[in-house]
């Protein structure tokens, strides 16, 4: 996503960049705790001024981005319905509105290790990334682990060869 700031200047701003203004947001909230009591009271104002500045500056973007994740969600909620898919896809980097793209890794076999019994399966041509969420389904079923439903990564092994990593 990409959020224009200034009409007058056609200021963008991207999604990392946020993301680094945020966690610098929550740092500097966190030095201002840290710091309560221990430094001169005006200089503690000034802090706490700039860490609202901060806070109104971004706020709409950070609700903006918030917007847009529920919206993910529940797109993703309807995919895994209309497949009859009980486990949840929870990799950012590919979204519902790919799933029907081909998968970018080249997995000729894929593995999950859980808590029930090690799945394998050797994967034909070039799936979609829903075909590859599928097997991940039937392959997390199918170890009997009901704990781990969330569909996390995939780690190259190299060869073609891929494990699968589930979260609960």
């Amino acid at each position: 996503m990409t959020l224009k700031i200034d009409e007058m200047q056609g200021f963008f701003v991207e999604d990392k960049q946020i993301d680094i203004v945020q966690n610098s947001y929550s740092r500097l909230h966190g030095v201002i705790q840290s710091l309560e009591g221990a430094i001169h009271p005006d200089i503690l104002t000034q802090l706490k001024d700039i860490q609202s500045t901060i806070h109104q500056t971004f706020k709409p973007y950070w609700n903006a981005k918030d917007v847009a994740f529920d919206r993910e969600i529940v797109a993703l909620e309807n995919v895994a319905q209309e497949h009859g898919l009980r486990s949840v896809w929870s990799m950012s980097s590919v979204q519902a509105d790919q799933m029907n793209e081909p998968c970018s890794l080249k997995i000729k076999k894929l593995t999950y290790e859980s808590w029930g019994a090690t799945q394998t399966r050797d994967i034909k041509g070039k799936p979609t990334w829903l075909e590859i969420w599928k097997i991940a389904d039937e392959m997390m079923r199918d170890s009997g682990d009901g704990h781990h439903v969330f569909i996390e990564g995939f780690e190259d092994l190299g060869k073609g060869k891929f494990r699968m990593y589930a979260g609960s």
